[in-house]
């Protein structure tokens, strides 16, 4: 057993039949364990809790790239009476494991296939320490009815980068639209359905030359599921896009909706100029370009929480229209039903629809990338990969190595927009 009142790990943790709490002067008679008042875990943390293990801290903080594994016959506990900050992006819990606490995060595809790890606020699991100690159950609190719809306020940036040459590499400078999600609100009601989505997208530079359109498929939202006009905030709206009147595109399997019609008007600057991708040009653009619109949904036919999951909404450009349009989407998302896909496996391009790969190239390059942060994208001309030496190692390996790639480039060769 360790006692601590503070502590901050990294590395490789092992407990086996262990105990992480606190334990002061005046708590040596009592029969339950005391917990620390703060753990903090650095990124990559390896954390193993064997056969009836336990960390109990008031507050414990969780970075990037850490895992949790529950090993052996009997399940361990990470208990937390207060808070459990959670680093969401690249974090994993497996194994016989209970959690227990107010988990802050928002992101829930953390858990390995096969694990049996509970996240509960009433863990029914007993510990004993080698002390004579022993933490059991908390008594259950009197039951209360949550006021419904619950309210979810995400204000994670997510930007999205694309190449507009497809099925052609390009430049490969990846600015020529760069968008982010600057906040998703949901409502959920009391059978864990969506009501509504409010959804915040910014544009923040365009490094192309041609007249560039966007909108976002919802791949898990039949269009059918649509069935209240999609509103707009500031009278905003799309005009070049075929239209229901729930204001959704036409002809879709799924909800597309539309963001803009040319991304060169939107920014308000002349066609043909690049935006925010030259260092002191005239044509850079200081004021964002906000597009935000709701979703309302029937309770018949409102979605489960994980429909609307970030890494199930595929924004796409259009960079060239006709009976089949030239569409681009981040790497592995699928086209919509409009797209041209005789195209796929032309030139640089590995798609197959018949092999459900799409927008990958033959050197398992990809044409549009999300970064889980806000970003400094290259500027004009420049490869991303001359920008970010990590950037190839990480889409080669299809997101395996180099997972914060986006921290290590070359001042020189990136648009920053306080400097630029």
């Amino acid at each position: 057993m360790l006692f601590v009142e503070h502590m901050k790990a990294g590395g490789i943790i092992y407990l086996d039949h262990g105990v992480i709490a606190e334990e002061k002067e005046d708590d040596k008679n009592k029969d339950y364990f005391e917990e620390a008042d703060d753990i903090y875990f650095y990124d990559n943390a390896k954390l193993t809790l064997a056969n009836g293990s336990m960390i109990k801290a008031e507050k414990i903080t969780i970075n990037s790239g850490f895992s949790a594994i529950g090993e052996g016959d009997e399940a361990s506990l990470l208990k937390v009476t207060d808070k459990l900050q959670i680093d969401n992006w690249s974090n994993k819990f497996s194994g016989k494991l209970y959690i227990s606490g107010k988990i802050n995060c928002s992101h829930n595809d953390m858990y390995q296939a096969g694990s049996e790890v509970i996240f509960s606020s009433e863990p029914d699991i007993i510990i004993t320490g080698c002390n004579g100690k022993t933490e059991l159950p908390d008594p259950a609190p009197e039951p209360s009815d949550p006021n419904f719809p619950i309210i979810v306020d995400d204000n994670h940036n997510y930007t999205y980068l694309f190449e507009d040459q497809w099925p052609l590499y390009g430049d490969y400078d990846m600015n020529d639209i760069v968008l982010e999600i600057k906040h998703r609100k949901t409502s959920i009601d009391k059978w864990n359905k969506i009501t509504e989505l409010d959804l915040t997208i910014e544009l923040t530079a365009v490094g192309a030359q041609k007249a560039i359109a966007a909108a976002i498929m919802f791949d898990e939202i039949p269009a059918s599921a649509i069935t209240q006009p999609v509103t707009y905030a500031n009278n905003y709206r799309p005009i070049s896009f075929d239209l229901t009147d729930k204001n959704i595109e036409k002809g879709q399997d799924y909800a597309v909706v539309p963001l803009f019609d040319n991304a060169h008007a939107l920014m308000e600057r002349p066609a043909g100029s690049f935006v925010n991708t030259v260092s002191g040009s005239d044509n850079n653009q200081k004021d964002s370009k906000i597009i935000n619109f709701t979703l309302r949904f029937d309770q018949a036919s409102a979605p489960s929480s994980d429909a609307l999951n970030i890494n199930k909404l595929n924004l796409f450009i259009i960079t060239d229209r006709g009976s089949k349009r030239k569409e681009i989407h981040v790497a592995g998302y699928q086209p919509t039903k409009l797209a041209n896909t005789e195209l796929f496996g032309g030139n640089n391009d590995a798609s197959s629809v018949n092999g459900k790969k799409y927008y990958i190239s033959k050197d398992n390059l990809a044409w549009g990338i999300i970064v889980p942060t806000q970003f400094k994208w290259p500027l004009e001309y420049t490869k991303i990969q001359n920008a970010y030496k990590q950037f190839a190692g990480w889409v080669t390996s299809g997101g395996v190595n180099n997972t914060k790639w986006w921290n290590d480039f070359d001042n020189t060769k990136v648009f920053q927009t306080n400097k630029n």
